[in-house]
Formats: structure tokens, C-alpha cells, sequence
């Protein structure tokens, strides 16, 4: 029996009338003690949406507290899976009515300190990194200095994408090149703006006088052309000694949509200058060929006149086979040259006179990518000697490009025109053109002699290759524009 007895340290015996003996065992005292203890009262007050809270850090004294989770249910002060916290949901205030007023660096150098509009902080442990890098820097000041460099690194020319410049540390004389950031220019507000705030290393000059950062509007609604000038500070290079073109302003208020094409209102495989029946291709030989006219699906005068054209068949080979050498509609309703490119594939359309406003709304670009060039001239065929226009389109995530040009010279600067998609405008007046990109990017082609013979009422449009579409185009002319219809060989 021994091995079967059990041991009572201590042991609690009720007597007859139901008073304990003996003394209950520790943990069992503790328990008691704990729910006989007299109960903390509860403070007075407590507004909706309070909750009773601990005041002290000995887990004595209770206190009211503002329930501080955002707002109609959204997560509170520190967030849950990155939500907001005590400001509510993209900046709307917390149901406390608080929110925060500034973010700044801890004074422990750990992290963050958020400041709350009640005066309250918060620090919160963070890595916090600085946005400046070498190559925002190099960005933002157009060059980058490379000290006695050695070997490979003093051959190259260029670095973080802009232009890169070897210095002695024994002679630091050396002119820092920069490319200069071109001004804003918007015909039809008469405005120029230039850059802001000011580029170090650059001066801008309009019409020889030095024009300070910001908006010029140019007064009155007369045709009048601004010389604008970039000339280096001391210290400072260009590529060139100094960039001048002018920006010619005109009379473009007015100007109302004549002539527009929209190829979704069309048949897929539908050419705009179908080729001559078969048994009339061999005998054709140079005669005018012309198509359809321009639908007007964005809309358009009914007075104006205009058609589709070119010389010849209106069929190239490409690859062994013969295909239409005009602009086709693709099976999605876009516009496309279906020939090699260039003038073996240009789209030609009578406008009847070079003032007016093109947009042509490029939809793709695939590689390798084409340049997009706009013509005026006499007939519908591409001659030598007429008044071309181009910008330089790339494929999604590389950025197009175009140039100032004057008499058909570069200014030797290529500008980023940003993405190639969307709607590029040209607008002429008397063939001198303000060319904007879709992300606003603007150039200026001026021609000094703009004499008969060179310029016609036809305008070509055309691409160096095929790997472009377009979702149409639209010609805005002044209200009394005279039109001439093409009477030529038709196609049935």
C-alpha cells in the first residue's frame, strides 16, 4: 500500500456545521485573493467613441481614450497590410478628426516622426533613403564631370545619358557642355514660355533680348515670326556656338475641321487608291490614279472638295508579290501603308493650300520603327524640291524624337518627343510649321522662300516602312479656303 499512498502537503476539512480546517493550498489562495480584490472605478465622462484605456505604464488608472481607427471602419493609427492609419483613407481625416500635417526625419536618425495635425508625434522606425543619385543629377544639369580619368573611362563620351566631360584636377578650366532645354511654344495661344525655373549655363534671348523665365504672349493676331536664341554663359558650351530658329505666329483662329478620315467607318482591306482593273494595268503607265475620297467620319465641311491620289498602278512589289502601294485598312480598323514605304507608299490627298492644321493620331509603332514625314507639292506624286516635315517615331517604352530646322538645316539638337502614340499636330502657316507631340513636345521647320514652286495643294503623308498604323487624320482649314476638286482617270 505504501506505493499507492497519496501525499496532502496541506489539507482543507469542512466540520459538521460547515467551517473549514486547515489552510488551502497556495495557488488556490491566490485565486481567491485576486477576485476578492476591491474593483478599480471607473472614471467619469467617456463621449461616443471612447473606449477605456490604461494611463499609466504600471497598468494602474484607467482613463477615456478616442478610438483612433479612421474612419466608417478603416484600419487604425498603425494600419494593417500597409492600409492607412490615423488619417482615414487617401487623405481624408480620422474619425477623430485628425490628420497628419508632416512627415520629418527622427531626431534618432532611425527613422521617421509623424506629425499629427493635434500636435501629437509618432515616430516610426523606417529606412529612409535619399532621392538624389548621380544620375538625377547628371539629368538635371544636362552634363557630368569625370575627374583624370584612365583607360576605358576617359574614351567614353557620354554618361547617365548626357554628354560627359574629362577634367584635369590640375586646370578645371574646362567648359562644361549642356544641352539646353528648348522653350514651350502654343501658336494658338501666341504664347512662349521659356524654361522655368531658370537652366544654369543658358541664356534665352527673343528677338535679341533676353527673355527671363516664364510666360511671353505675344500680342495682337497678325502673322509675325520671333527669332529665338540660346546662347552659353560663361563656363558653358553648346554643341554649337548658339541655337537660333524663329516661331512663326499666325492667323490660326478660325480654323474650322474640312477634311477628316476615319478608317473604323471603312471595310478592312479597303485601299484608299484601289489599282486599276487588271486588263488596264499594262497600258496604264504614268496616268493619274485616283481613289476614294476622305469620308469625313470625324466630321468636315461639305463644301470642300478632296481625293485620294498618286501616278501609276498603285501596286509595288514587296517580297515577290504585288501589293497596294497606297494606305490600306487594316482587320482592326486602322489605317496603314501597305507598300515599302516612303514615296512608294505615300498617301496623297488634295487640300488646296499649306495653310492649315494637320492631326494624324498614330495608334502603333512596331520595329524596326519608321520616321512619319509630311509633303506639299504640286500633284499627287513625290517630286524633289517641296517642303518636307518629319519627326522620328520608336516602338512602346523608347521615346520619339524630332529637330528644329530651318531652310530644311537641322539646328543639331534632336528634341525628346516623348511616346509616339497619340495625336501629332502640324501647323502651317505659308509652309512654316509648329510640329507638337502628343506629350506636348514642340519644334518649329521655317522656310525662308516660300515661293509657288514650292508647294502645292496636295499634301503626302508618308513612312519610311510599313510598321506604323493610325487611327485617321483630320485637316483643319480657315473658313473661305478655296477647293479644287481632281478631275483625272478614275477608278471604278
Amino acid at each position: 500500500m505504501a506505493d499507492d499512498k497519496v501525499v496532502f502537503d496541506r489539507l482543507v476539512i469542512a466540520d459538521e456545521q460547515g467551517h473549514l480546517t486547515g489552510k488551502p493550498a497556495e495557488g488556490v489562495q491566490q485565486q481567491i485573493d485576486q477576485a476578492l480584490a476591491p474593483v478599480e472605478k471607473i472614471p467619469a465622462g467617456g463621449a461616443q467613441g471612447e473606449v477605456l484605456a490604461r494611463a499609466s505604464n504600471d497598468g494602474t488608472q484607467l482613463t477615456w481614450r478616442t478610438v483612433r481607427d479612421g474612419v466608417d471602419g478603416k484600419n487604425g493609427r498603425d494600419g494593417v497590410d500597409g492600409q492607412p492609419g490615423r488619417d482615414g483613407t487617401d487623405g481624408a481625416p480620422g474619425r477623430d478628426g485628425v490628420s497628419i500635417k508632416r512627415v520629418e526625419p527622427s531626431a534618432s536618425g532611425t527613422g521617421a516622426t509623424v506629425v499629427m495635425s493635434d500636435g501629437t508625434t509618432t515616430d516610426v522606425p523606417m529606412e529612409i533613403k535619399a532621392l538624389w543619385t548621380p544620375e538625377v543629377q547628371a539629368r538635371a544639369q544636362g552634363w557630368w564631370l569625370s575627374f583624370n580619368p584612365k583607360d576605358a573611362e576617359a574614351a567614353k563620351k557620354e554618361k547617365y545619358g548626357v554628354p560627359l566631360i574629362h577634367a584635369d584636377v590640375s586646370n578645371l578650366n574646362t567648359p562644361i557642355p549642356i544641352v539646353p532645354r528648348f522653350p514651350d511654344v502654343v501658336p494658338e495661344r501666341r504664347l512662349i514660355t521659356i524654361p522655368t525655373p531658370k537652366q544654369p549655363g543658358v541664356v534665352w534671348k527673343m528677338d535679341g533680348v533676353e527673355a527671363a523665365p516664364g510666360d511671353h504672349v505675344i500680342p495682337g493676331e497678325d502673322r509675325r515670326e520671333i527669332m529665338l536664341e540660346a546662347t552659353p554663359e560663361p563656363g558653358y558650351v553648346f554643341s554649337s556656338s548658339k541655337l537660333e530658329f524663329p516661331v512663326v505666329f499666325g492667323s490660326l483662329q478660325g480654323r474650322t475641321l474640312a477634311i477628316s478620315e476615319d478608317p473604323s467607318k471603312r471595310q478592312a482591306g479597303t485601299a484608299l487608291v484601289p489599282a486599276p482593273p487588271e486588263n488596264e494595268r499594262a497600258a496604264w503607265g504614268g496616268k493619274k490614279n485616283l481613289g476614294l475620297k476622305p469620308n469625313n467620319g470625324f466630321g468636315g465641311r461639305d463644301d470642300v472638295e478632296s481625293q485620294y491620289g498618286m501616278y501609276g498602278t498603285a501596286l509595288a512589289e514587296l517580297a515577290g508579290k504585288q501589293v497596294p502601294r497606297t494606305w490600306v485598312v487594316t482587320d482592326d480598323l486602322k489605317l496603314k501603308p501597305a507598300g515599302p514605304g516612303n514615296a512608294e507608299s505615300e498617301l496623297f490627298v488634295t487640300i488646296g493650300t499649306p495653310n492649315a492644321t494637320i492631326e494624324i493620331d498614330v495608334a502603333e509603332v512596331t520595329t524596326p520603327a519608321p520616321s512619319l514625314t509630311l509633303d506639299w507639292l504640286q500633284d499627287h506624286r513625290y517630286v524633289a524640291g517641296g517642303r518636307s516635315y518629319t519627326v522620328w517615331l520608336t516602338e512602346a517604352g523608347r521615346q520619339a524624337s524630332m529637330e528644329s530646322m530651318v531652310d530644311g538645316t537641322g539646328t543639331g539638337l534632336r528634341v525628346n518627343a516623348g511616346t509616339s502614340v497619340g495625336t501629332w499636330r502640324f501647323e502651317f502657316m505659308n509652309l512654316s510649321c509648329t510640329i507638337t507631340a502628343p506629350d506636348g513636345a514642340q519644334v518649329t521647320h521655317k522656310w525662308s522662300q516660300n515661293e509657288g514652286r514650292h508647294w502645292g495643294r496636295v499634301l503626302g503623308i508618308r513612312a519610311s516602312n510599313n510598321n506604323i498604323s493610325t487611327g485617321g487624320f483630320r485637316v483643319y482649314l480657315g473658313p473661305d479656303t478655296p477647293q479644287s476638286e481632281d478631275r483625272g482617270a478614275r477608278v471604278p
